[in-house]
C-alpha cells in the first residue's frame, strides 16, 4: 500500500506542478497568481489555520463573520458559503458592466 499511495502522490504533484506551472505564465497580476498558490494550498489566513498555528485564543468564535454557520475556512469562503458567493457574482457582473472579462 506504500507504494501506491506514494505512486499517487507523486502523480498528484506533478499535476499540481503542471496546474501551477500554466498558472504562472498567465498575464495576470502577481498577486492573483499568490492567492490562487495560497487557495491551492490552504494557506489563507482563516480562523481554521489560525487555530492551527495557536494564533487564535482559545474561547474566540470560529464561525466565518458574514454567515456565521460554520467554522471559516478556504473550502467554506470560497465555494460553500451562500453569502460569500452572491458577493462573488455580484462582483463579477460589476466588473463585466465595467468592460472586464475574465
Amino acid at each position: 500500500t506504500h507504494c501506491i499511495s506514494s505512486a499517487a502522490s507523486d502523480v498528484y504533484k506533478r499535476q499540481n506542478q503542471n496546474f501551477f506551472n500554466k498558472i504562472w505564465r498567465f498575464l495576470i497580476p502577481f498577486k492573483v497568481k499568490g492567492f490562487v498558490w495560497e487557495v491551492a494550498h490552504n494557506r489563507l489566513q482563516t480562523m481554521d489555520n489560525l487555530s492551527k498555528r495557536r494564533i487564535v485564543p482559545n474561547g474566540t468564535n470560529m464561525n466565518y463573520v458574514f454567515c456565521n454557520l460554520v467554522q471559516e475556512n478556504v473550502a467554506h469562503i470560497l465555494f460553500e458559503c451562500n453569502f460569500a458567493l452572491e458577493v462573488g457574482e455580484d462582483v463579477m457582473c460589476g466588473v463585466e458592466r465595467k468592460g472586464f472579462y475574465l
